[in-house]
């Protein structure tokens, strides 16, 4: 789909450190942009030594992080789909608030 370009966005991941925790709301200095991990992760732009896209990233404390660690879930499918879900809707929610603060414009 989208694993060929990769791409990247410092002002994206740099905003991140501006930022309260788009999960809890928390400003501990922890925050960075943490990039997707769940379960269609290979879809974008993940591959070997790769992240997936600077797009597809969510504004995290170290606490909430914890919450979407790769191996977290178990075995559990429905809870490793509900996590995956949760961290694409908080995604979309950082991609969002970028959009509202200037970081990435329409053009």
């Amino acid at each position: 789909m989208f694993k060929n370009t990769r791409i990247e966005s410092k002002k994206i991941t740099q905003h991140a450190r501006e930022c309260a925790c788009i999960r809890c709301g928390t400003n501990d200095k922890t925050i960075v942009a943490r990039h997707y991990n769940g379960l269609r992760q290979h879809l974008l732009g993940k591959g070997r030594g790769k992240k997936v896209h600077d797009l597809c990233v969510a504004f995290l404390c170290d606490r909430c992080d914890e919450e979407f660690t790769e191996g977290s879930a178990g075995k559990n499918e429905y809870i490793r789909l509900e996590k995956s879900e949760e961290f694409m809707f908080l995604c979309m929610l950082t991609m969002i608030k970028c959009w509202r603060d200037g970081v990435i414009d329409e053009t």
